[in-house]
């Protein structure tokens, strides 16, 4: 369950954080891809 909350927060500190930063963009694509890159592994692994 905790594992999961912190999911939920890493999810959100790394895709909708960045939004609201305008140099933030480079750094909120970098982030996206590399959460969904984390997500997918720990998903099938």
């Amino acid at each position: 369950m905790v594992y999961i909350f912190m999911k939920i927060f890493i999810f959100f500190l790394f895709w909708i954080a960045p939004i609201f930063s305008e140099k933030g963009i480079k750094t909120y694509l970098e982030a996206q891809n590399a959460v969904f890159s984390l997500s997918f592994i720990t998903n099938f692994s």
